[in-house]
């Protein structure tokens, strides 16, 4: 039965478009590249920080940018055709 489901699951994944299938291994990378305090960046060698994260009045961090929590490859996937984060491609 395991054999059976693994033999599926390679199948599907055969399936995917190479773009797609990039998407959503890079998914994580992404989530943790958005939820760090600053976004660095290079333009002509010279390397911009730029915050992530405001203070509110009582010093609690809020995430200038928040990504869906999905685990689901489906989601994210469809997510990621979908919408756009700031800095990715078509700007």
């Amino acid at each position: 039965m395991i054999e059976e489901l693994k033999k599926k699951y390679a199948e599907l994944e055969a399936q995917l478009h190479p773009q797609c299938r990039q998407l959503i291994d890079g998914w994580s990378s992404l989530q943790k590249k958005y939820s760090q305090d600053f976004f660095e960046y290079t333009v002509r060698n010279k390397t911009i920080k730029q915050p992530l994260k405001t203070a509110s009045l009582s010093g609690t961090k809020i995430p200038k940018l928040v990504l869906p929590k999905y685990k689901d490859w489906g989601d994210i996937l469809k997510w990621q055709l979908q919408e756009n984060v700031p800095g990715e491609f078509p700007y």
